[in-house]
């Protein structure tokens, strides 16, 4: 029975064409780990649909008090997209996200407000 050669992958050409120990190897090799890592990442998010949920969820409170439950079962009735369940999660995640955003951006306001300590001892 004789052995089959592996076809040589991207890291043994790499290890091949350059000197081992070299910064073109490391810089090259750190780029295929770097490529790797980002296309494994998982899914991309569906902005459109993001967008969507967030202003019919911001016209749902606009109307009167709703729970998430109920305007997650309306909008999956509506578009079919997720399960219910599946569109209840999207819609927390992206209220947490657009908290966290306003919060930042509060904090960085105080910041800005904040006297300079560098600017205290000139005047």
């Amino acid at each position: 029975m004789t052995r089959r050669r592996s076809v040589p992958g991207s890291n043994e050409i790499l290890r091949r064409s350059c000197a081992r120990g070299s910064s073109i190897w490391d810089r090259r090799i750190d780029q295929l780990v770097r490529n790797h890592k980002m296309a494994r990442r998982g899914n991309t998010a569906d902005e459109p649909l993001n967008v969507l949920l967030l202003a019919e969820w911001d016209a749902a409170v606009a109307k009167g008090p709703v729970t998430r439950t109920e305007f997650a079962k309306g909008f999956y009735k509506r578009y079919r997209q997720q399960s219910v369940r599946a569109v209840e999660k999207r819609l927390t995640r992206l209220l947490e996200a657009r908290e966290r955003k306003v919060e930042q951006e509060r904090k960085l306001r105080a910041a800005l407000q904040r006297p300079s300590l560098l600017n205290e001892g000139t005047e």
